[in-house]
């Protein structure tokens, strides 16, 4: 099962690719960055800069995961976490906003990093889990379920689904209580708080996106109405000048 993947270096410019393997990552994503041949390659995750080198784990990221190529002795620091971090006046400052709303980043922020981490957390479990002897390969799709392996594996590990990617948890609620009953062969009342975590996580998810939407329509607005208040003031001056 290949994972199709999106690099880049330090610059806006992105390459999609497929890759079977972290060492075949590393590799097609070289050439395409132009690395040298032999040169030390270290694969992250752009999202929040966790070193990726197991295969086990590579293959538990989702489909299209964004990763950075970082050739010796470079280091990638995400951009949210730095904006996050940073004090809310020079924040404020630096993104023309007033407090409040610079504020109401900063908390959507954290929670999407929260978030972040506990999957990030709960994939090293999964990934310590596909370790075992006797473990399933988690691409698998099984063939009565339509699910991949690896997601039933952690609905039943844990009933707070967060490493799910939105598509899962959406096929999980479209499924319905009884027929999740019969995939994951438990009760109806274990099957149903199943599947409320799941449609929580939903509304978590849609509320953090709404929230980002918000400010950055905010955002839009006010740019929108201070170069109007600009052109307004130089129309004005121009007629003086007349």
């Amino acid at each position: 099962m290949e994972n199709h993947a999106n690099l880049r270096l330090h610059t806006p410019k992105s390459y999609g690719l497929a890759a079977p393997s972290i060492d075949d990552l590393k590799i097609k994503g070289g050439e395409s960055l132009g690395f040298s041949q032999g040169s030390t390659v270290t694969v992250v995750l752009e999202e929040d800069g966790t070193i990726v080198e197991d295969q086990a784990y590579f293959l538990c990221l989702p489909l299209n995961t964004k990763f950075m190529l970082l050739s010796e002795k470079e280091t990638w620091s995400p951009v949210k976490k730095n904006v996050n971090r940073s004090p809310r006046a020079e924040l404020a400052s630096a993104l023309d906003y007033d407090e409040k709303k610079t504020q109401d980043l900063q908390e959507a922020l954290q929670r999407y990093l929260d978030r972040k981490e506990e999957e990030r957390q709960s994939k090293e479990l999964l990934q310590l889990y596909l370790k075992l002897p006797g473990c399933p390969d988690g691409m698998e799709v099984d063939s009565v379920s339509g699910f991949l392996s690896r997601t039933i594996m952690v609905l039943k590990g844990k009933t707070s689904p967060e490493t799910n990617s939105t598509e899962d948890l959406q096929l999980v609620l479209s499924r319905g209580v009884e027929a999740m009953e019969q995939i994951l062969g438990w009760d109806r009342g274990k099957t149903t708080s199943l599947l409320q975590s799941c449609e929580a996580e939903l509304k978590k998810r849609l509320e953090q996106i709404q929230t980002v939407e918000c400010i950055r329509s905010n955002s839009q607005t006010d740019s929108s109405q201070t170069q109007n208040n600009t052109r307004t003031e130089q129309d004005t001056d121009a007629q003086g000048d007349q």
